[in-house]
């Protein structure tokens, strides 16, 4: 389920937000997230929400992990951006069709080994 349809408005605002460094629309698009059916309760039913690193170049880009926002509007007590570290740059996710997309994060990301021992 999602909050709202990926289309004109939705589609421009998600993309203002994630590649225009537009950090304050974070908290609406949170809000339009927890009102998808079923989100509270999956969001009370887990330990964590880990938002996915960015490689330094991506970062750099942005200016921003928008994953990382959403994450800490979503829940800051559950947000942890230490347990995954990416292991390998991909090429951006948007270029691709989706079978590819998600070959592309294939072994891209691992759990931390510093962070694993806390677990």
């Amino acid at each position: 389920m999602t909050a709202v349809s990926y289309q004109w408005p939705w589609a421009d605002l998600v993309a203002q937000f994630k590649y225009q460094s537009q950090p304050g629309r974070a908290s609406s698009l949170a809000s339009l997230m927890l009102s998808a059916p079923g989100a509270d309760d999956a969001l009370a039913q887990s330990d964590w929400l880990l938002p996915m690193p960015l490689s330094p170049q991506r970062l750099a880009q942005r200016g921003l992990n928008q994953s990382l926002l959403l994450s800490r509007q979503l829940s800051p007590l559950k947000t942890r951006y230490d347990l995954l570290t990416r292991i390998r740059d991909t090429p951006a996710q948007r270029t691709l069709p989706r079978s590819k997309r998600l070959r592309n994060l294939q072994d891209a990301f691992a759990v931390d080994p510093l962070q694993a021992a806390t677990l």
